[in-house]
């Protein structure tokens, strides 16, 4: 009877003192999980800026997917897993590249490894991006009101143009017709970024224009009034040299 006592006790601890082992033995750092955590893939979307650069960067989310533009480039990355302030992804062209973003508020950390020749994955420096100045506004051509924050909003760019702040803006506008005209205007404290879409305007050009400027002044109108802000380019090869963004509410100007 002692003997089986005994037994029963060794084996009690054995259990005991191994199943503590194991609930103790902490994940794999490289153990990855599918699991996916959209609200914090959500904080990405949005324009944000890298100030060591100088370049702008924008993230969409689709489904499982991130699209990351830088300038006008488009990046398709495909979200693998999340976990706390960490967003995994891949990306699969002639090699695979994988971008690790740490995420907050106002920052995001962006880590990129890819395989060397060798098979072993190298790891590029960490960039730090910084949330951008972002607004969408539309402007309908019937609407007075909309043509004063329209007034209001060019201002505000100026201005942070002048101190040297990013932005990134798009207005969407409208023909008399009807037809959606989206422009957008980027900068990244370097150069002015430009996009016209007039792919849906049935009697316009049906085109998207895309321009960049070094330079963004302010012209005041015959009235005495500013309502004129001219996109401009000093290099000798740019088409156009210059371009206006004017005040709607005075009825003229590039739009």
């Amino acid at each position: 009877m002692k003997k089986r006592i005994l037994v029963l006790l060794f084996f009690s601890v054995f259990c005991l003192s191994g199943c503590e082992v194991n609930r103790k033995i902490p994940r794999e750092k490289n153990q990855s999980t599918t699991y996916i955590d959209k609200k914090i893939v959500q904080k990405m979307v949005g324009p944000w800026h890298d100030a060591e650069n100088q370049k702008n960067y924008r993230f969409a989310l689709t489904n499982k997917q991130l699209e990351m533009t830088i300038g006008n480039k488009v990046e398709r990355l495909d979200v693998t897993s999340t976990e706390n302030l960490s967003v995994y992804t891949k990306k699969q062209v002639k090699k695979m590249d994988f971008y690790h973003f740490i995420v907050n508020d106002s920052k995001i950390k962006m880590v990129q490894s890819r395989p060397n020749k060798n098979g072993a994955t190298e790891q590029l420096d960490a960039i730090e991006l910084t949330k951008l100045y972002s607004k969408e506004l539309t402007v309908n051509t019937l609407n007075q009101s909309d043509y004063q924050k329209y007034d209001e909003d060019l201002a505000h760019l100026y201005q942070l143009y002048e101190e040297k702040h990013p932005f990134d803006v798009t207005f969407n506008h409208f023909t008399i017709e009807g037809d959606p005209i989206k422009i957008h205007l980027s900068y990244d404290t370097k150069e002015l970024y430009y996009t016209h879409d007039g792919s849906q305007d049935k009697f316009g050009s049906g085109e998207i224009e895309r321009y960049s400027f070094d330079k963004l002044e302010r012209v005041k109108g015959k009235s005495g009034l500013v309502n004129e802000y001219v996109l401009s380019n000093h290099s000798e090869k740019a088409v156009p040299k210059k371009l206006s963004l004017v005040s709607l509410s005075q009825g003229e100007g590039n739009y």
